[in-house]
């Protein structure tokens, strides 16, 4: 499977967006593709438990100055399984 871009559109106007990219470890080259089970962390929250770290990276334009600023916002769904 391979990692689809996802897109932050800005809340004042949702035809401005910027496309980014999950992934699952911080150096970035893990990227994360619909359907993939994650790893835990390999320390656990005493309260909430298991961890399952997520990281984005804004993929190309991230200095751009066409890209008005403001407030971008996505909605990421996941699914949990025990």
């Amino acid at each position: 499977m391979t990692a689809n871009a996802h897109y932050m559109t800005l809340t004042t106007d949702p035809t401005q967006a910027v496309a980014y990219t999950l992934y699952d470890d911080a150096g970035f080259t893990s990227a994360i593709a619909n359907g993939t089970n994650l790893t835990a962390a390999s320390t656990s929250d005493p309260v909430n438990g298991e961890i399952y770290p997520i990281y984005g990276r804004i993929t190309g334009g991230g200095n751009s100055t066409s890209i008005p600023a403001g407030t971008y916002a996505d909605v990421i769904n996941v699914q949990v399984t025990y």
